[in-house]
């Protein structure tokens, strides 16, 4: 978490540090200037130890409070972030159908299909592009899968068709055990199934899978398993968001990839794609950063393209961390109210505390001042 209160996190502590450091300085100079009275307050320590200990045990309680909002603020933004960055990996961006240019991307397996050479026409005018380092067209759908050796199903599963020739860009794809998977050197008919989709239907390697496409079957091969992430199949549409509009957090990857060629002859889709994704220089995390400068980039030459002006761009990453930084920030907002109510209490109680004492005190605060 990098903001509260819409202060960033350095100025808040530099502020507090300040007024910690202030406070200090004025009871040493309080001490120094005035020593009686500053020994007759350090003696109504031992004096009073149960006002002592109240006075201590309010103020741990209400530091307490305020550390345990931060953490809790950090972990939640840490949660979510952690998961954008799996899920998404070095997609920062895509580029889908919407019909008027002045909306942005909304992808969906149900999405309209839009010409695959787009994203050829994209890599061509954005090569000197330094915010961006690769284009992809990505073709989805969504069936249900059957696996015939364990006979468990899935009823929504994404199969997602990528080009090989340029999944380098964008990481490329890994096994579970971190070796690399060439997509293009699978066997025909195999593909790769997401992890998450091998513990739904309990799946190994050489499982035979049929998914339905439009009530006819397909039988495929499970080549390799990958980490569930966009690459080997995303949606979050079953968790009430858009596709690829804001990064929910609880996306489904229960997914299956594929060479998009053979997608498109599966499906009779030959030649489109339901999105174009685009990768930021800079790898997973540095790329979100360059997400501004890459989406304007991307504007103006869809504007240059024939049909780019039905198209629109979608900061998917930027705006996945965006979002886990308000939710997170809003957490900690709260707790640090309740955090304030309490301190505002230990406050209150101190004052009364130190008048009462004042009050008992006041004939050895008076000899004090005469002498």
């Amino acid at each position: 978490m990098d903001n509260i209160f819409g202060l960033p996190m350095s100025t808040v502590a530099l502020v507090v540090g300040v007024l910690l450091g202030a406070a200090l300085g004025l009871t040493a100079l309080i001490g120094l200037r005035n020593r009686i009275i500053f020994k007759m307050a350090l003696r109504n320590i031992p004096r009073r130890k149960a006002q002592t200990v109240l006075i201590a045990a309010g103020l741990m309680l209400s530091t307490l409070i305020v550390a345990a909002s931060l953490t809790t603020g950090d972990t939640l933004s840490y949660s979510v972030t952690k998961s954008t960055y799996d899920s998404l990996g070095q997609v920062d961006e895509t580029v889908a159908f919407v019909g008027d240019a002045s909306n942005e991307s909304r992808i969906s397996v149900n999405n309209e299909p839009i010409p695959a050479m787009i994203a050829t026409e994209l890599e061509s005018k954005l090569k000197d592009d330094p915010n961006i380092d690769g284009v992809m067209p990505v073709l989805t759908i969504g069936t249900p899968i059957v696996d015939e050796t364990t006979r468990l199903n899935e009823p929504n599963v994404v199969i997602t068709g990528l080009d090989p020739s340029k999944l380098g860009a964008f990481g490329g794809l890994k096994s579970t055990d971190g070796s690399s998977i060439d997509l293009a050197k699978l066997p025909s008919g195999s593909v790769v199934i997401s992890s998450d989709l091998a513990n739904s239907v309990d799946a190994r390697v050489g499982d035979t899978l049929t998914l339905y496409y439009r009530n006819q079957p397909h039988q495929l091969t499970v080549g390799a398993i990958a980490p569930g992430s966009i690459l080997t199949g995303y949606d979050t549409e079953s968790s009430g968001s858009g596709f690829g509009s804001s990064v929910g957090f609880s996306p489904t990857l229960l997914g299956v990839a594929m060479p998009i060629g053979r997608l498109q002859e599966l499906t009779g889709t030959q030649g489109q794609a339901r999105f174009i994704a685009v990768s930021n220089t800079g790898g997973v995390e540095a790329g979100a950063a360059r997400s501004d400068a890459a989406s304007a980039g991307l504007r103006q030459a869809l504007d240059q393209i024939d049909g780019g002006d039905s198209l629109g761009v979608n900061t998917i990453k930027h705006d996945a961390l965006s979002t886990a930084e308000s939710i997170s920030s809003l957490f900690t907002t709260f707790y640090l109210i309740m955090g304030l109510f309490s301190i505002a209490s230990g406050i209150l109680l101190i004052l009364l505390i130190f008048t009462m004492l004042a009050s008992e005190r006041r004939p050895e605060m008076g000899m004090s001042r005469a002498v």
